[in-house]
């Protein structure tokens, strides 16, 4: 059996559009795959604790923390005061803080649901400093009545 006399340069051609085709929507089908993949596992909603909280916050100080702190952490939160002979106010304690999967520039803090108004309530930025991340007891400040209370996440 004999194969028909074909030039090898027009199977060479047509091996590699084949090649090239296969390749194309090869990458094409696993880009589509792992865009449906990174959307479900980015939401981050289903893996709060019951019981608690996360809150966007606005931070002043972004540029610095975005250099210096990875998807996630613990932090103090204050309010800075318009005032240089007046100092900072804190607000909060070791609480946990996460970035945005979906826009790793916005940052969220990690409350309890009782706790949310005394953060969420603030129309000013925090600034934000860093902390161990083996702190687990959360501090939250109320301004009006000048409480702390007391939280442990694990």
């Amino acid at each position: 059996m004999k194969l028909p006399n074909i030039k090898t340069k027009y199977l060479v051609v047509t091996f590699a559009i084949l090649g090239l085709l296969s390749v194309w929507f090869d990458f094409f089908s696993n880009k589509e795959v792992s865009n449906q993949r990174n959307q479900k596992s980015k939401s981050v909603d289903t893996y709060i604790p019951a019981g608690m909280t996360l809150v966007p916050i606005e931070i002043q100080n972004i540029e610095s923390l975005k250099n210096i702190l990875g998807d996630f952490g613990v932090v103090d939160l204050y309010i800075p005061s318009l005032d240089p002979k007046v100092p900072s106010q804190k607000i909060a304690s070791n609480v946990k803080v996460m970035r945005a999967p979906l826009n790793p520039d916005v940052f969220a803090v990690l409350v309890r649901t009782k706790d949310a108004a005394a953060i969420a309530g603030r129309s000013d930025p925090y600034f934000v400093t860093v902390q161990n991340p083996k702190n687990q007891d959360s501090r939250i400040q109320n301004s009006v009545t000048r409480t702390q209370i007391i939280t442990e996440l694990q």
